[in-house]
């Protein structure tokens, strides 16, 4: 892994289980960690630890202001903010469409759109697609 020492990291998403455990990963390597999610009680646990040692902004993929706002200070950007395939979250399709593709545009524009832009990290889980089996 190269040398993340001083380095700022941008992790959407960041208070679930994947961004706050890759925003512990970074705190390891040196970097200065921003977090940003719609912060919920719920939600903030998963820092327990290392919640003085990120920055959190509370906000929204879809908030294009904000994402202009926060890639540019950025050196990384990991965009781990998704809705997930549950049942529950496909009762409003349009909000799921507003935040799995809106955001990722959001980011990668507000990127572009640097002198010069962050690297930015594009992850997914097989939860965006549902229980898939396997067949013969």
């Amino acid at each position: 892994m190269e040398d993340l020492k001083g380095n700022s990291v941008l992790i959407t998403g960041g208070l679930g289980f994947t961004g706050s455990n890759l925003a512990r990963r970074m705190l390891d390597e040196g970097a200065d960690v921003t977090l940003l999610d719609r912060v919920r009680e719920e939600k903030l646990p998963v820092v327990d630890g290392i919640s003085d040692e990120v920055d959190i902004v509370d906000g929204d993929v879809r908030d294009e202001e904000l994402i202009q706002e926060q890639v540019p200070s950025a050196d990384i950007v990991y965009h781990l903010a998704a809705k997930s395939s549950r049942p529950a979250a496909n009762e409003n399709p349009q909000k799921n469409l507003n935040i799995n593709c809106g955001g990722p545009l959001n980011v990668l524009e507000a990127a572009t759109s640097c002198d010069t832009p962050p690297r930015v990290v594009y992850s997914s889980t097989l939860a965006t697609v549902g229980n898939v089996s396997k067949t013969d």
